[in-house]
């Protein structure tokens, strides 16, 4: 009877989630409480009787909250640089939080890189427990905890059900596929196959073909990386005295390389990346010969020529103008392409 007991807790402990209508938004914000963690996730459209397919989408890295409060009732979601409101009136975009990040935040309680600050007189000092929480397979675990509540809602139909995860995201959006088969599509945007720390080898040697540094200063610089990675990987925080920095779990954990998870993953894939994002384009480009290699078929690449990371264009002089980017196209492709694969 007692144990009995024990999982009709643990179930509810898991399972309820309170929601709200955001002012200001046609969203809901919905919370789980699992253990000592609090998940907090948005549902665009406030509408909960329609079932419509669902996309998870899975952000990138950085403590930012999933929206940003200017005041005056106006609220920005922050990870949707996409026609969302247009596109949700047939799917439901999920987005979930950071660890021990609040849901909404006031424009002033964040930096210039839109990160959460606990204490806004320190703009370079992060939640400690958002630190700590930093790390891929807990990512994957509050993402299948709101999978599951997902499932079982009217709203959803269950059997459309896709993750698209951009940069950071794209690691948690392969590892959730990869346990959960009611996935029917992932979207891999701006990931790198080779593992998070091989970018800082790639901006080396790409600093060393432009000439701005040495054959040998790109050789000095390389093996203090592997230095600062093997005593990264036995666990030492190298620079405690920064707060913003990633905790040795956090790297580590990225930097597993991802080419056999991207040409085992039975559920159909998404790639997608700018060609001017070097980190991404480079290994990126070698996915397909690797998929033909192994006799993967079940893919689509999409690179967008003279993009960055975040789809952004570039003038003429090669800066960056975020104000016009990609995003639309890549969410619809991904979109159309997912409803293919049921022809």
């Amino acid at each position: 009877m007692k144990r009995k007991i024990l999982f009709l807790c643990l179930c509810v402990n898991i399972f309820f989630a309170n929601a709200q209508v955001i002012d200001g938004l046609n969203a809901r914000l919905f919370q789980i409480k699992h253990k000592s963690d609090t998940i907090y996730f948005i549902k665009t459209d406030t509408c909960t009787t329609k079932a419509k397919p669902t996309i998870i989408f899975i952000q990138g890295s950085q403590p930012i909250p999933l929206i940003s409060d200017f005041g005056d009732n106006f609220k920005h979601i922050n990870a949707f640089n996409f026609d969302y409101e247009g596109l949700s009136k047939e799917y439901n975009f999920v987005i979930i939080s950071m660890p021990n990040i609040p849901p909404i935040v006031e424009s002033y309680r964040m930096n210039n890189q839109g990160a959460f600050l606990p204490d806004t007189a320190c703009q370079t000092c992060y939640d400690s427990l958002y630190r700590q929480y930093n790390y891929l397979d807990k990512y994957v675990e509050r993402a299948e905890i709101v999978l599951k509540f997902l499932q079982k809602q009217k709203w959803v139909d269950k059997n459309k059900i896709a993750v698209f995860g951009h940069s950071q995201g794209s690691y948690i959006a392969v590892k959730l596929a990869e346990k959960n088969p009611i996935i029917s599509a992932v979207g891999y945007s701006s990931g790198n196959p080779a593992g998070r720390f091989a970018s800082y080898f790639y901006e080396i040697n790409i600093n060393l073909m432009q000439q701005q540094i040495t054959p040998q200063d790109a050789q000095n610089q390389a093996d203090g990386l592997i230095e600062y990675f093997i005593q990264t990987n036995k666990g030492i925080d190298l620079y405690p005295e920064y707060k913003n920095a990633d905790l040795p779990k956090t790297t580590t954990s990225f930097s597993f390389p991802f080419w056999q998870n991207l040409i085992q993953l039975k559920t159909p894939i998404y790639i997608t990346y700018g060609t001017l994002n070097y980190e991404s384009a480079l290994p990126c480009q070698l996915l397909p010969v690797y998929f033909e290699l192994y006799g993967k078929t079940n893919y689509k690449i999409n690179s967008f020529v003279g993009c960055g990371h975040n789809f952004e264009e570039f003038d003429e002089n090669g800066t960056p103008n975020y104000e016009k980017t990609q995003w639309n196209e890549a969410i619809t492709d991904f979109i159309e392409w997912w409803k293919n694969l049921e022809n």
